[in-house]
Order: structure tokens, then sequence, then C-alpha cells
């Protein structure tokens, strides 16, 4: 954490706080999550290295790229290209709502991402939360009794009371000013209550609201994504460098414990072999698993309600 100088905290959350950092030797900007508990915690350990391996395996345009990963005083710390601008941002700054064309510039880029990401093989694809729990138990085994309880005592599965209106006010009626493409996309593409009729994000992106949209705005965006690829091509290589200059295995690590998690001087994500080691033990139990659900998923979740 030498390297880098502590601007402000910009987020925190159930696990981490999030830093906006500067590298000293270069001026480069970044943003640091850092682990409120130590890797000591075996939960704590779960998830960091979860979100590692999800975030070397996932890389696109409009996916945020991690950096480096490193611990300090035995708490883990994820360092990511930092992003000047949110969707936060145009919320705050447009508190009646943004315009068209600026709602789909957004839609359209977290689109990109999501369809990205469900194209990635995921481990259980489930049809709705029941059906994809079924999955997890399915490949897992049982839940343990504490999470049996939850489910149990939620109110989504147990004396629920199901409110019945005596009216329906579509969306229509709420936004009177929005096109019927975009009602339409809203309505039918995104809103549909049975998750069987509702669009995928690579359908999402076919829809007619953005016919005329993606002919000027992709080739745009793909431009501003080479720049910021650009960008963080001379980040990593400023980090990794940063890294080279302070030697390996510093804060008094064994060569061991860095071997799975970096110190603070050590190497970056990319050169990780226990966690690349662990990817092809993943990528080989997926593929297991996506075999015998290719088998097994029509006949075992079709008794299964979806939760709409």
């Amino acid at each position: 954490m030498e390297k880098y100088e502590r601007i402000c905290k910009i987020g925190e959350g159930a696990y981490g706080v999030v830093f906006k950092c500067r590298l000293k030797d270069s001026g480069q900007v970044v943003a640091i999550k850092k682990f409120v508990e130590t890797e000591d915690d075996p939960n704590i350990r779960r998830i960091a290295m979860r979100e590692v391996r999800m975030l070397r395996q996932l890389k696109h345009g409009n996916l945020v790229n991690l950096l480096e990963v490193f611990r300090r005083k035995r708490k883990l710390h994820l360092v990511f290209e930092y992003c000047d601008h949110t969707v936060l941002n145009e919320l705050e700054a447009h508190p009646r709502g943004l315009d068209e064309t600026s709602a789909k510039r957004i839609i359209w880029q977290t689109l990109q991402g999501v369809n990205y990401c469900h194209h990635q093989n995921p481990l259980w694809p489930g049809r709705s939360d029941v059906d994809q729990l079924h999955l997890i138990i399915q490949t897992q085994g049982d839940l343990i009794p504490y999470h049996v309880k939850i489910f149990q005592e939620s109110t989504y599965f147990k004396d629920t009371s199901i409110p019945c209106p005596d009216k329906r006010e579509p969306i229509s009626a709420l936004y009177p000013q929005f096109s019927q493409q975009i009602l339409s996309f809203l309505e039918q593409g995104c809103l549909a209550m049975d998750p069987i009729a509702r669009q995928t994000a690579e359908e999402l992106l076919d829809h007619p609201v953005f016919d005329d949209f993606r002919d000027w705005f992709q080739p745009e965006l793909e431009m501003l994504l080479a720049r910021e690829a650009k960008k963080v091509h001379k980040s990593k290589a400023k980090v990794q460098q940063a890294s080279r200059s302070k030697g390996h295995l510093g804060g008094g690590a064994t060569a061991s414990s860095a071997a799975t998690i970096p110190n603070e001087s050590s190497a970056l994500v990319p050169q990780l072999p226990a966690l690349a080691a662990t990817n092809n033990i993943i990528q080989q139990q997926i593929d297991t698993e996506r075999r015998g659900h290719q088998h097994q998923k029509s006949d075992s979740v079709d008794h299964l309600p979806s939760l709409t």
C-alpha cells in the first residue's frame, strides 16, 4: 500500500471499503477495495477469491478491470481501474429523469455487459429463483440448517399475501411521455412478470428501440472503449512496474502465502499461478456440470414454480 496515496473514500459495502488512490510513481488514479476483515475469516477469503476469479475471467469494455491483488496486514486489497463518472452521477444531476437518448446510452452499455456475462457459461443457469436453487442443491447438496430457516421464514415463501389491486395502472399511464417503442421495450421486454416470456439481454439489444440508435452510437462507443482499453493497458504496466521496483515478497510474507494471494509488492493478478490452476479446475467442474445439466434439466425442473 506504500506505493499508493489515498485520496478519499468513495464507497462502502458489507465486506469492504473502496478508496480513490493515486500511484505515487506515475500519478495513475485507481480504486482500491479493502476487505474489512482479515483473510483468516474463511467466509471473507472465499468471497474474495470468488470475486478475483470472476473478474479475471470476465474481460469486457463495459466491465471494470481488475489491475492488481495484494494483502496488507492480512487484509485483502483489490485494485481496479478508476471510473470517474457513473450512472449515479447522471441520476443525481438529473433528479427528474434523463432524456431518452441519454437513457438509451446507459441501457445499451449495460445490456452489452450483461449479455457478455450471460454468455460466459454460468454454472447454474436457472430460469427462475427456485429453478436456480434447485440446480444448486442438485449440484452442491442440501442447504445448511441456517439457510433452510431463512428460506422457510421468508415472506416470499411463507404466509405471503399477494396484493390484488382493483385496477391495473400500466407503465404507459405512469410515463405518458414515453414513445410506444420505449414502452414496449420496458413492459414486454424488461419487466414481463413471467421470466420465460421476459427477453434476454441479447434479445433486448436487437429491440427496435435501438434501430436508429445502434448505427451511430456503437461505432462511437467502440472508439471510446478502444481509448479506455489503452488507458487500462498503461495502468497495468505502471502498476506492474511499481510492483517490480518494490521487489517481491514484501511486508514479511512467506513464499507460500504470496503464491496464493500476493502481498502489496508482489505480482499482478494475471501472474498468479495458484489462481490460474484453480480456474482450470473450476472450468473442468463447470464443463462436467453443464454436460449433466443438458441431459437432466428439462426433466428435473419442469415442476418448479417461477417467482413472479
